[in-house]
């Protein structure tokens, strides 16, 4: 379905149930009928998985399903889960961890809605780090001890034969920090996605291996919302998962593919060439980096659970998918978009 059509029928939807008047002429009601709708919308930090909110942001997809978008920057996904129990913030993107251990800890309040992919960290170390057995003694810079990548991280080392004491695990920061670290010589290693990991590596930093190669499957950016704003604020909720499941349907048409890597390149400040690599590695395989509607699977998510149990962040009676996750409003956004999930 194409831009256009897709926005139109979905307007259209939205102005019926309004009862805002078709304009002359026409058989159904135009995208003028819609009052827009003002939604302060949480990212967590600039990376390669908020390309879709990306191509929704540059391709006007917001706008055309009448979503007036108020981005704001909250730096870790530990707090887009806070804003979004207290309401600072109604939507925001965080990783799947997160909101599930701020559910867990109290924080009922918040809820998955939509998943926009798969977990996708390449390892990438300083020059000098060859192996992972050069990692003994070094310090590895993370986003957070617990959620995010770490989990990633923590299996990919096992997997190579690193315990966790063999290396120290510091907070270093969002992604962009965490580049800069490197860099710098205060962290040895540390979790990086594409495209941010390719200048690295043609500096010459090694690159040690991928989340995929241990975790193929592992449920990670998803989209939270406030439970009691999305009860009062569902028409607002289900544009903005209309917009943002339209970009992703376009993002994996391989038919844009070329202006998708233009809008890659321009957001993390990457060169085309990057950007291009990184669409080949991460859309144009099969299966994609990216779900398809949005539509984040049960088996991706419990894997993130048991992950958890391990832990000990939450209890073996707790590890539901069904307590975290509520798809009601991307099913609802889907239905006006005419497609099925």
């Amino acid at each position: 379905m194409g831009l256009v059509g897709g926005a139109g029928l979905f307007l259209g939807a939205c102005a019926s149930q309004t009862g805002a008047p078709a304009p002359a002429g026409s058989g159904q009601p135009g995208p003028t009928a819609v009052t827009p709708v003002k939604v302060t919308f949480g990212v967590v930090t600039d990376n390669l998985n908020h390309w879709p909110v990306y191509i929704a942001e540059e391709e006007g997809l917001f706008t055309r399903f009448g979503v007036e978008f108020d981005r704001v920057v909250t730096r870790a996904s530990a707090s887009s889960v806070q804003l979004l129990s207290s309401g600072s913030v109604p939507v925001a993107t965080s990783t799947a961890d997160a909101v599930i251990a701020g559910a867990a800890k109290g924080g009922g309040g918040v809820v998955i809605v939509a998943g926009f992919n798969r977990a996708y960290y390449v390892l990438v170390a300083r020059p000098q780090i060859r192996s992972y057995a050069d990692l003994k003694g070094k310090v590895i810079g993370v986003s957070a001890l617990r959620a995010g990548e770490t989990p990633l991280l923590r299996t990919l080392l096992r997997a190579r034969g690193l315990s966790e004491g063999d290396y120290q695990m510091v907070v270093a920061g969002g992604t962009p920090e965490r580049v800069t670290a490197i860099q710098a010589g205060s962290i040895d290693a540390t979790m990086l996605t594409p495209p941010l990991d390719l200048p690295l590596i043609q500096k010459g930093f090694t690159r040690l291996g991928a989340s995929t190669e241990v975790l193929p499957d592992f449920a990670f950016l998803t989209l939270g919302t406030n439970r009691s704003w999305a009860q009062a604020n569902s028409e607002a909720l289900v544009r903005v998962l209309a917009a943002l499941t339209e970009a992703t349907d376009w993002l994996l048409n391989p038919s844009n593919r070329d202006r998708a890597v233009q809008i890659l390149a321009k957001r993390l400040n990457v060169s085309p060439d990057e950007a291009r690599q990184t669409y080949e590695g991460t859309v144009a395989v099969d299966p994609p980096l990216f779900y398809r509607n949005m539509a984040v699977t049960e088996t991706s998510l419990q894997k993130v659970l048991e992950f958890m149990v391990e832990d000990g962040t939450i209890q073996p009676s707790e590890a539901d998918p069904r307590r975290y996750l509520d798809t009601s409003y991307l099913d609802e956004a889907l239905r006006r978009r005419g497609v099925k999930r």
